[in-house]
């Protein structure tokens, strides 16, 4: 995540590489129309899980703090795997 003017924003950057990744993995396969990316940013506040689709692909982003204990991390971790599935099901 990047700061502008005081909130903030996915790093562009970041997403055109996802894109990238998503559109040029694609094959006849017909899960690789389909693919789901993820970006995962650190935190010390706030903890987000966004969604979003481009095309046929869900673009998901999330947060994990990393100022709390490894008992946190870990429960957000499994938190975050755990969205993901009903995100794409």
């Amino acid at each position: 995540m990047t700061l502008n003017y005081n909130k903030e924003r996915i790093k562009s950057a970041n997403l055109y590489q996802l894109f990238s990744y998503l559109l040029n993995q694609q094959d006849t396969n017909l899960k690789t129309h389909n693919a789901t990316g993820i970006l995962l940013y650190p935190t010390i506040e706030t903890d987000y899980n966004l969604n979003f689709k481009y095309n046929e692909h869900w673009i998901q982003i999330r947060t994990i703090n990393l100022n709390s204990n490894w008992r946190n991390i870990s429960s957000r971790l499994k938190e975050i795997i755990d969205i993901d599935k009903k995100a794409i099901a």
